[in-house]
């Protein structure tokens, strides 16, 4: 190569390694999401970036989760593969694009010859 790097003592920074669990990375750089699902489901998960559960207001059987969230489509499976038991409740901005993506995969579905 016709590059040369060269590292001096003095040009590295050296920073405290620590170990951080999932819980704890999910809950610092993912976003605070709530689902809404039946008291059963909720029961069976084992997300990691589950911070709080609480009562569905208008549904007894059912519970509100508070989930930190760094990938879209990874919760937006989980909602689907729960077949109609779980819903996005808040932000907004997750329910709309959680829509978008069923409506793309309805369309490729839709639109893919059937063997």
């Amino acid at each position: 190569f016709p590059y040369t790097t060269l590292f001096r003592s003095d040009s590295v920074t050296r920073h405290v390694w620590s170990e951080r669990s999932l819980t704890a990375s999910l809950s610092s750089s993912g976003t605070l999401v709530t689902v809404e699902c039946s008291h059963a489901r909720a029961m069976q998960l084992t997300w990691a970036g589950i911070s709080s559960v609480s009562a569905a207001p208008e549904y007894p059987d059912r519970v509100c989760l508070s989930v930190h969230v760094t990938s879209e489509h990874w919760l937006f499976d989980e909602v689907i593969a729960a077949a109609g038991d779980m819903k996005i409740i808040s932000p907004g901005c997750f329910v709309c694009a959680f829509v978008r993506y069923a409506r793309n995969l309805l369309a490729e579905t839709i639109d893919t010859p059937q063997a």
